[in-house]
């Protein structure tokens, strides 16, 4: 067992008790031997377990600055690995082919749009505003209102559920102009799984990279007039975001960049990736994040942890879904639901 160091001099909260105090913690002397020897030089019990703690607590804190560094050092490292100009440069290609996307993309937690490339071919036929309008018109679905009125909308995204008809919510996304005010999103999903289900087969949804026997309830419908936005946030999962009709502008930022953005509580950031941009080149810095626009037919990859925010640019109708074939289930080790301190 350890012992003391040396005999406490006469109590007395000066640089030698300062340093008799931090020379014991460093050899770990237990708690009651250290407040024992404090008691014989004169100091009360109460002065004595305060004062243990308390300069325990530095020590802690102290290592665990170092190793924040350190942890910052290695994020920054890899993330100018990722994109040595500085942002973000997401991989395109034409063609999702599985082998490198499980291995290049997915694995290395990377993000790629792949241009053109809707699958099955005739998705964009299945989820036409007219079939749409015609076949399910009369369905009740559920949809994000009154986003508008509120800053918090998207982190209070339940307060603001409310049911409609598919065909007047239809008619009011594509004849509104530009709004953020109203939109089906995937917080919606489990009300609307009946009308994913009756307007598309979920499990036939690009099967080179998902598994088409996962697909229920992963398989998430976005409708939405121009204007939408969708503030900055990570996803607890992987993610692949297929853009039917209409076209949306994604800003991205390396799920490395975590420790120079202000993620204040769950999964969501205090400023937008535009706004933290713009104080870091004033401050000299280069960019986290970069933009990459999807038209009808593109889908992108949006890797776990990856910092995104997106904007309607006309009026869309999106797929995104979750059944990779491959693990995705980190979600469920997740409980930083609440305030994000330290």
């Amino acid at each position: 067992m350890n012992t003391i160091v040396k005999e406490a001099p006469p109590f007395e909260l000066n640089r030698e008790w300062i340093a008799w105090l931090e020379e014991n913690l460093a050899l770990k002397v237990p708690a009651p031997a250290m407040e024992e020897a404090m008691k014989r030089r004169g100091c009360s019990q109460e002065a004595a377990h305060a004062l243990i703690d308390g300069f325990s607590l530095r020590r802690r804190a102290e290592g665990q600055s170092v190793r924040l560094a350190k942890t910052r050092w290695l994020l920054d490292s890899l993330r100018s690995m990722q994109a040595p100009e500085g942002g973000v440069s997401v991989a395109e290609r034409s063609v999702p082919e599985a082998g490198e996307f499980f291995t290049t993309f997915y694995s290395r937690n990377f993000p790629v749009v792949y241009r053109q490339a809707l699958s099955p071919a005739d998705l964009a036929t299945q989820l036409d505003w007219e079939r749409l309008n015609r076949e399910f018109g009369a369905l009740e679905v559920e949809v994000q209102e009154g986003r508008s009125a509120r800053a918090d909308y998207e982190r209070q995204s339940t307060q603001l559920k409310s049911r409609t008809r598919l065909d007047s919510f239809l008619r009011r996304v594509r004849e509104a102009g530009e709004s953020n005010d109203f939109y089906m999103t995937a917080n919606n999903s489990s009300a609307n799984a009946a009308l994913i289900e009756a307007a598309i087969q979920p499990a036939a949804v690009c099967p080179e990279l998902l598994d088409g026997s996962m697909a229920h309830g992963r398989v998430f419908l976005w409708i939405g007039p121009r204007g939408t936005f969708t503030p900055a946030h990570h996803d607890l999962t992987n993610n692949l975001f297929l853009q039917v009709h209409g076209s949306k502008e994604f800003r991205l930022a390396s799920s490395l960049a975590l420790l120079d953005l202000d993620n204040d509580r769950h999964c969501y950031l205090a400023s937008s990736l535009a706004e933290t941009d713009r104080r870091r080149q004033a401050e000299g810095l280069p960019p986290l994040s970069s933009t990459v626009t999807l038209e009808a037919g593109d889908v992108l990859f949006i890797p776990l942890g990856w910092w995104h925010e997106v904007t309607g640019l006309s009026p869309s109708i999106s797929l995104s879904a979750t059944n990779f074939r491959a693990r995705n289930d980190f979600c469920q080790s997740y409980s930083f639901t609440g305030p994000i301190t330290g």
